[in-house]
């Protein structure tokens, strides 16, 4: 059919992986009944086709609401009915360290991954986070607070 590479879903917004992922509270394939590494299933068989490997992620995850309120002190009205909670905060950091193990994991165990789709922003669309952690920003400064 002409097709030159393809593009698996490798974790939606539920947040489940579909590899052993070995994040301490990761919700993934590699758990009891299915047990299986679906990634490296699909790359085998993408490379063995003379496909090019493309994997889907969201970075965002239901099962985390800390990625609607990041500070833990302004949950504003949403669908899913989260309300304002202090520990939001923490489990936004959790979560966030769980896409950076994940993501490494994807980038250094399957080998060349030619394309990969980011689904969503970073932390409710705060911004980018290039030095690994969030934080929040002194209005006087511009700068990260501490």
């Amino acid at each position: 059919m002409g097709a030159k590479y393809t593009v698996m879903t490798i974790r939606h917004h539920e947040g489940f992986a579909l590899w052993p992922s070995t994040h301490p509270g990761a919700f993934h394939a590699g758990l009891a009944p299915m047990r299986r590494d679906l990634i490296g299933e699909y790359v085998t068989a993408v490379r063995d086709a003379g496909l090019r490997v493309g994997l889907y992620y969201s970075p965002m995850s239901w099962r985390y609401p800390g990625y609607y309120d990041v500070t833990g002190a302004n949950c504003l009205p949403n669908t899913w009915g989260y309300t304002t909670d202090p520990a939001h905060k923490e489990n936004a950091r959790i979560m966030k360290n769980e896409v950076y193990q994940q993501v490494k994991e994807l980038m250094t165990q399957y080998g060349q991954i030619d394309d990969i789709y980011w689904d969503g922003g970073w932390l409710g669309q705060h911004g980018s986070d290039s030095n690994s952690a969030y934080s929040e920003t002194d209005s006087a400064t511009g700068r990260p607070s501490a």
